[in-house]
Parts: structure tokens; C-alpha cells; sequence
């Protein structure tokens, strides 16, 4: 019975080296033609910034760039820019908040111009309704 039990192992020993052999010439096989290995994932994957931001490698981790033109924030995180607060629009005429960005509304009754929109803060200063 010994015997019997000791010719099985045995038999599984072997079956056990052949496939631990075809396995290690799959692992040479793939390293010799460049597809070995793990490779890292990517901190930028999936991209941690807030959309349209570019994340930067770095070895202390992912950065994330500057928040968009109209917006404010870490890179993270941006939010909209009230460009309504520096007052681009002519008195009495509604300026809208956009996301990001801004418009004002037409000129009153008598007034003729351009209606004023864009984006950003240094914009909403220097281009006046």
C-alpha cells in the first residue's frame, strides 16, 4: 500500500516539474521579445486632476497643473471665477456668470456696443461693456 501511495506522489512530482518547466520557458519566451514583466501603472491613471487639467509624474506622486482660464483652485480642484464681480458689464445691464466665463446682456434703450463675453478675470477687467 506504501509502495502504491509513494508511485502516485511520485508520478504527481513529475507532472508538477514539466508544467513548472513549460511555465518558466513561457516567462523566458516573453522577456526575450520585450512583452516580460509588470508594468507600473501610472499614477495619471485614471487622471486625478480636475478634467481639462494635466497631471505631471513626480516622485513624490502626481501634480496637477493649473486650473483653466476661468477658474480657481489647486489643480484638483477648480471652481468658476465670478467674472461678474469686477463689473465688465455697463450699469443697469445684467451680467451672467457663466461656467467658466461670462456675457452681459444687450445694451439698454440708446446704447449701441458690442455684447462683452469671455472668461476669466484679467478678461472681464480690461474689456468693458
Amino acid at each position: 500500500m506504501t509502495n502504491l501511495a509513494l508511485a502516485e506522489i511520485k508520478e504527481l512530482l513529475k507532472q508538477q516539474i514539466r508544467e513548472i518547466v513549460f511555465l518558466k520557458n513561457t516567462v523566458m519566451e516573453c522577456e526575450a521579445c520585450g512583452m516580460g514583466g509588470i508594468q507600473p501603472i501610472s499614477p495619471c491613471e485614471p487622471n486625478p486632476c480636475h478634467p481639462g487639467v494635466k497631471c505631471i509624474e513626480s516622485l513624490e506622486g502626481p501634480e496637477c497643473g493649473s486650473c483653466p482660464d476661468g477658474m480657481e483652485g489647486n489643480g484638483t480642484r477648480c471652481t468658476d471665477v465670478d467674472e461678474c464681480s469686477v463689473m465688465p458689464c455697463h450699469m443697469g445691464v445684467r451680467c451672467i456668470n457663466t461656467s467658466p466665463g461670462f456675457r452681459c446682456g444687450s445694451c439698454p434703450a440708446g446704447y449701441t456696443g458690442p455684447q462683452v463675453q469671455g472668461v476669466g478675470l484679467a478678461y472681464a477687467t480690461a474689456n468693458k461693456q
